[in-house]
């Protein structure tokens, strides 16, 4: 019988699908308090994740959704927005 390997599972913050890890985005929140997007998924701090389908990208939700997950007290840098975005465009 063959061996099934485990497919880690996430959720994306802004529309609550359930994916395989690898197919998301995680952005972190690392140990000195900048936020920043972990390409490889192995950065220390907390995480959250964003699935890659553009159609459900909307800059405006995403804001709030990731200062609330990161529990940021302040605004979501805009760089890391622009970045995310063009990302998310060109998958």
């Amino acid at each position: 019988m063959a061996h099934v390997k485990h497919v880690p599972m996430r959720n994306c913050v802004l529309c609550g699908d359930k994916k395989p890890k690898q197919d998301m985005l995680r952005i972190v929140r690392t140990l000195d308090g900048s936020v920043m997007l972990d390409e490889r998924g192995l950065m220390a701090g907390r995480g959250c994740y964003v699935c890659l389908d553009a159609t459900k990208f909307d800059e405006r939700k995403i804001k709030d959704k990731i200062r609330r997950a990161l529990k940021l007290g302040n605004q979501v840098p805009a760089d890391l927005l622009e970045r995310l975005a063009q990302r998310v465009n060109s998958v």
